[in-house]
């Protein structure tokens, strides 16, 4: 029995063979993407948490330095080691914002190659009334789905390693 219009070549073969390549080419990168999407989320929460503790302990540090030079006597030694701290961590602040800006650009597309920029910048009070500083004086941003904490994977890890320790 023949089939009518219907002829087995070559050709043919290496048609259907090359779309099918292509498309299981397609799902993998689909799939690379995806992962690296989500990799890039999680390391914008983290960055996130970071600039706004580093943005908190820099708030208190500067309110600790007018404070102490509104005393009638301040301690200069103190006053500086909080200053230089207020600038560490005004320094923290600055570079955990911009790796939480670029790895936010980098999950929506992860195609691109990431920026590697950072810059420092002095926590003026006009700086302070940013938006982009006032988005980390915020509530904040849900952890993205599957998100595991630093600190869990360390509770996990070890608590196999302790489980593997026993067992033998």
């Amino acid at each position: 029995m023949r089939l009518h219009g219907l002829r087995f070549r070559i050709r043919s073969l290496m048609v259907t063979v090359a779309l099918f390549a292509a498309c299981i080419g397609v799902g993998l990168e689909y799939v690379r993407l995806k992962r690296m999407s989500r990799d890039y989320e999680s390391r914008a929460y983290m960055y996130e948490q970071a600039a706004r503790q580093s943005l908190r302990d820099a708030l208190k540090f500067r309110a600790l330095c007018e404070k102490m030079e509104r005393s009638p006597n301040p301690n200069q030694t103190e006053l500086t080691e909080y200053y230089l701290r207020a600038r560490e961590y005004e320094a923290g602040f600055a570079a955990n914002a911009n790796l939480t800006v670029i790895y936010k650009h980098a999950a929506s597309h992860p195609w691109e190659a990431r920026p590697t920029i950072a810059q420092l910048v002095e926590l003026t009070p006009e700086i302070l009334e940013s938006k982009p500083v006032q988005y980390f004086l915020g509530p904040g941003s849900p952890p993205p789905p599957g998100y595991v904490s630093q600190r869990q994977r360390l509770k996990e890890y070890w608590s196999k390693k302790g489980m593997r320790e026993t067992e033998e």
